[in-house]
């Protein structure tokens, strides 16, 4: 019996795809053990024989049926039959292929068992946001890419672009170098030499001109990515650079509504760190450099002269001040945030009926930058609601507002260098400021730069009022007209 097996399976795997030929090696393993496997059921020993098809009626070659609880089974045929001897009333055949549903069927004095097998869409037919709707993925001819709320969720940054950093191939995210700052995006390299290089950002339908850092990353269900013309046509022009097509949560079914909290603490750190030189080095740098008149020509300038100092050739009074007294001034650790930290909390509340959804969030960012006022905070608030009127008519709302906040006056990076240690940041008295710590009128004081006022909020608000109909007589057409209206301010 078994070597009438073995030579059925090596004549069918000839037929199969590569897929089939991996669940017939998956039945020889089976056929191995077949001499120890004990039947879990009891009663009259029979055969059990039928056919396994799809949907359309087209027989089904490679089918794995197996007894459950044990490894006993067999392979259907390229006419899609199959046959299981030893088999009793109370035992449960279950029948798998790749790509189709799995099947479970009881016995129950059967002798002979038909199988339709359903198409298992999960994963093959994955439906993606598209110009005009949704769609199949494997329907599309152009390339579509998704990120799903998981890897944003797992991903998560700042900025919603950087949660998409790595994740699919072909998108391109630059780096920040400040806080609260929008990474470049870019889709399959430049495509333009003097134009722009931005893709065009399409948030539930509705074409997005704001900044992707006002989206907050914890209101995204998904984000397709549409990489070629063919798949981007519907939005012409536009969609030269590609298109992003941003999905917000809009209730999970369920039978109470649910509140979620979400909390991130980080810390950062310069992966590299260019620190000044130590008052001491400087000194010894300085005197190196007048190695001639620093040292005595008498001992071959291999013994420092006596008469030589270096005050002498510091610019002005108070910098000599500061080197006689030993008074220095660590202007790098002064305009340098040493507790660089990022802190994120949202909460939501959501639901949806068979009628009716809707989530509500607020969130908050603050995330301290790596140099003084160099930070950056945002307030979220959206609100999404739907609901089905009639089964032809339906209304909707989807609304977020943000508040960015980036006040406090940018100090420029080359001071930290370009300080020395013995530019006094504050007079004798170690309170008031010295506005002009080079000399009058050469350069301003980092620290008292950093104490202008400087009032820099940005708020950005985005509404989206909608209804969809659905045409009687015609099935799948729908039409959606859309109010949608986007105020910002930019400083």
């Amino acid at each position: 019996m078994k070597k009438k097996w073995l030579r059925f399976i090596r004549h069918e795997s000839l037929c199969f795809l590569l897929g089939k030929v991996k669940l017939t090696l998956a039945v020889i393993i089976t056929v191995g053990f077949l001499g120890q496997t004990t039947l879990a059921g009891t009663g009259t020993q029979k055969t059990v024989t039928g056919t396994v098809i799809d949907e359309s009626g087209l027989s089904l070659p490679g089918v794995a049926v197996i007894i459950k609880g044990t490894t006993i089974g067999s392979v259907t045929d390229i006419n899609g039959k199959y046959e299981i001897q030893d088999t009793s009333d109370d035992m449960i055949l279950i029948f798998s292929f790749l790509g189709m549903m799995t099947v479970e069927m009881e016995i129950d004095g059967k002798s002979v068992i038909d199988i339709t097998m359903i198409q298992d869409y999960i994963g093959i037919e994955e439906v993606v946001s598209i110009g005009y709707g949704s769609a199949k993925k494997s329907d599309l001819t152009g390339s579509v890419s998704r990120v799903t709320e998981e890897i944003i969720t797992e991903r998560q940054g700042i900025s919603l672009v950087q949660s998409l950093q790595g994740s699919t191939a072909g998108l391109n995210v630059g780096q920040v170098d400040q806080a609260g700052e929008n990474p470049s995006i870019s889709i399959r390299g430049t495509t333009s030499i003097s134009g722009s290089q931005s893709p065009l950002i399409v948030v539930d339908g509705v074409i997005f001109r704001g900044s992707m850092i006002d989206i907050n990353p914890n209101d995204i269900k998904s984000i397709d990515i549409l990489k070629d013309a063919s798949s981007s046509a519907i939005y012409g022009s536009q969609a030269t650079n590609g298109v992003i097509i941003i999905t917000t949560k809009s209730g999970e079914k369920t039978d109470k509504p649910t509140i979620t909290y979400t909390g991130r603490y980080t810390f950062q750190t310069p992966s590299v760190e260019f620190i000044p030189e130590s008052p001491e080095a400087h000194i010894e740098r300085i005197t190196a450099g007048h190695f001639f008149d620093s040292r005595t020509e008498e001992s071959g300038y291999l013994e420092p002269n006596p008469n030589w100092e270096v005050g002498s050739l510091m610019r002005d009074a108070q910098q000599l001040r500061a080197i006689e007294n030993n008074v220095t001034t660590d202007w790098y650790n002064m305009v340098t945030n040493n507790n660089m930290s990022t802190q994120n909390h949202n909460i939501s509340l959501q639901q949806r009926t068979e009628n009716s959804g809707y989530f509500v969030s607020i969130g908050y960012t603050d995330q301290a930058g790596y140099m003084l006022n160099e930070d950056y905070t945002r307030w979220n608030a959206r609100i999404n609601l739907d609901n089905n009127i009639a089964e032809w008519f339906k209304v909707g709302i989807q609304s977020f507002m943000t508040l960015s906040d980036y006040s406090g006056q940018d100090l420029p990076l080359g001071n930290r260098y370009r300080d020395d240690w013995f530019d006094p940041a504050y007079y004798e008295d170690g309170v008031t400021l010295n506005p002009f710590p080079h000399a009058v009128g050469i350069a301003t004081n980092s620290i008292l730069l950093s104490e202008a006022d400087d009032y820099n909020k940005r708020y950005n608000i985005f509404g989206n009022i909608y209804a969809e109909f659905k045409i009687p007589f015609i099935k799948g057409l729908t039409f959606k007209p859309n109010f949608n209206i986007n105020y910002r301010t930019v400083s």
